[in-house]
């Protein structure tokens, strides 16, 4: 017999008891089956054959019985599991009622994790492919259609009651016009287009009338109903972003005097197959009337921004200025008020090629001026620089940058200082009673030329630096500003100190400091330079920050550390010390 039990209980209360079957083999015949099956003793087969022969009659009849039996207890082993489940879902529906810490969460906080849910979209002006266009088109439905809010929406009625009745939610609408370019099918395109004109109207319902904030990318000419839509609720318009070819901006009809609300705007004009500036100047009227516009940005013929109401900018952004656009930026220049800021990204080899330049000589209210490099190859922009600064005068400027073109992720192509006509600007615009921040970020500048020109300015509060890395295509090596000898003369001298009430000699009144050095100056030096402009601003402290060149680190020794600490601790000073990351000027 099986060493297994010849019955096996299966209820103890009402004492089901099921038989183990008499076949069941014992050790000892299972081991003698093997050694036949194992040596191939057909002579022991034949004489066992007839006990084998009734064994294997009787062994399905058996095998139907456990089968049986399993059967049943499956059956019953289902209804088990189901009810442990059924108690499991109780269990877990009790603990989300009383103890889920989100359901007790205000409906404040769960829209901000709604509103922080939905993933940035990435923008690619790359054009869709036949192929790929349904897929992309139904991807922009949903998008369209409310994206992660609509999955939020399914979870339960509170979270369905929060997402369509929050009118925040839906206060920004992206659109990719891409998906509007493409001719495929008439009327699989008709059928999705008017899908998403359908989602894209619900989804302005849904956001009642709380500010919007737009952004519309697209390459190519695309159908216009999707712009026209999102037109007829510009009286909602916040701030608005449009990626489009000229010809798309005149679907913007609608806008025209319709604009109450409107503080942003971003146009980036592409030119298209048909470079049809009349018709973009004709469009940029439709933008002209928004009484609380304050920030531009615009990338395009630069000449067509006029129609806007630039007299009440805070701030205006103009990026790729080529040399039929530098005359009507600073022509443009003389209608910003007093207080505003104007940031332009110059092609300083495509300016440079048609020097010289004739620029008429404007007055200008802006309190800052920054300009940008996009493309530049060496010293000519000295030239375009100069002719810029010769014919301006900025009576107001508070603010002044320049910034150089970005090469690789260690270093900028650097421009090169217009040291005469900077200083007839400075001169001529009374910059020492107004100018408080000069950040030469990447510029050639002798220490001369920048001690100079620092000497006519005692208001300066604020000051950035910089050493050069060597860079091809541009003679000479690496450029040390940042010596000794410049920290000494920046330094007051023993008898400007406090104590005595004389003021540096120069910018006596600089408070921060931001130097982009290859470290070519001593501790000592360094130390002298901290410590007597520290002494210099007990009420307001010194700060300084002394950033190092990738893959040129900088080291400040434990011995200068300790000597600086007593001022540090009574904040006197703040000292920073970092690896310089060159995208943090474009950022």
């Amino acid at each position: 017999m099986s060493s297994l039990p010849p019955q096996v209980s299966l209820c103890d209360g009402c004492e089901t008891i099921f038989t183990q079957s008499t076949l069941l083999p014992s050790a000892t015949r299972t081991a003698e089956l093997l050694a036949i099956l194992r040596n191939g003793d057909n002579e022991h087969g034949h004489r066992a054959s007839p006990e084998l022969r009734a064994t294997i009659v009787a062994v399905p009849a058996e095998l139907a019985r456990y089968d049986a039996e399993l059967a049943r207890l499956d059956a019953i082993f289902g209804q088990i599991v189901a009810g442990r489940n059924a108690l499991q879902g109780l269990h877990d529906q009790c603990v989300g009622i009383i103890d889920c810490p989100i359901r007790r969460l205000p409906t404040e906080i769960i829209v901000q994790i709604f509103a922080h849910c939905e993933a940035p979209k990435e923008w690619d002006m790359s054009p869709i492919l036949a192929p790929q266009w349904e897929k992309k088109a139904k991807q922009e439905i949903a998008r369209v259609a409310g994206g992660s809010l609509t999955a939020f929406s399914q979870v339960c009625i509170q979270w369905r009651r929060v997402v369509f009745g929050t009118a925040t939610l839906w206060q920004t609408i992206n659109l990719d016009l891409r998906c509007w370019t493409l001719p495929v099918e008439a009327s699989r395109a008709s059928y999705l287009h008017q899908r998403m004109i359908d989602f894209l109207v619900v989804a302005l319902e849904r956001g009642q009338q709380t500010p919007l904030t737009l952004n519309v990318h697209g390459a190519g000419e695309c159908h216009p109903r999707a712009i026209q839509t999102l037109a007829h609720s510009s009286r909602r318009w916040r701030a608005a972003t449009f990626t489009l070819e000229y010809v798309m901006f005149k679907n913007f009809a609608a806008v025209a005097s319709n604009l109450p609300h409107l503080e942003s705007l971003t146009l980036l004009a592409l030119p298209g197959v048909n470079e049809d500036t009349e018709a973009l100047a004709d469009a940029m009227h439709y933008f002209g009337c928004a009484p609380q516009l304050r920030t531009v940005e615009f990338c395009g013929p630069v000449a067509v921004v006029a129609q806007l109401p630039l007299e009440q900018l805070r701030s205006c952004t103009y990026s790729g200025v080529g040399a039929d656009d530098i005359v009507h930026l600073i022509t443009q220049m003389a209608r910003f008020p007093r207080g505003g800021a104007i940031y332009a990204q110059l092609n300083f080899e495509e300016i440079s090629a048609a020097l010289p330049l004739q620029l008429p000589e404007v007055e200008s209210a802006i309190v800052e001026f920054s300009v940008y490099s996009m493309q530049h190859d060496g010293p000519e922009s000295q030239g375009v620089l100069d002719a810029i600064f010769e014919t301006l005068t900025l009576p107001h400027l508070q603010e002044l940058s320049l910034l150089g073109m970005p090469i690789d992720e260690q270093c900028l192509r650097p421009l090169h200082w217009p040291q005469s006509a900077a200083h007839a600007l400075l001169a001529r615009s009374g910059s020492g009673r107004t100018l408080y921040s000069l950040s030469l970020h990447d510029v050639f500048v002798s220490e001369h030329e920048l001690l100079q020109c620092l000497a006519e300015l005692p208001s300066l509060a604020y000051l950035f630096i910089s050493d050069h890395l060597a860079v091809d295509g541009i003679p000479g090596t690496q450029d040390h500003l940042i010596t000794d000898s410049l920290l000494a003369k920046l330094s007051p001298a023993d008898n400007d100190d406090i104590h005595t009430g004389l003021a540096p000699r120069l910018v006596p009144n600089l408070a921060f400091l931001d130097m982009r050095s290859l470290g070519a100056f001593t501790p000592s030096a360094l130390l002298n330079f901290l410590v007597a402009r520290t002494k210099r601003h007990l009420d307001g402290g010194f700060e300084c920050a002394l950033m190092w060149f990738p893959g040129h680190r900088l080291y400040v020794d434990a011995q200068s550390i300790a000597y600086l600490r007593p001022w540090v601790d009574k904040k006197e000073l703040l000292f920073i010390c970092r690896e310089f990351d060159p995208r943090e000027n474009y950022k």
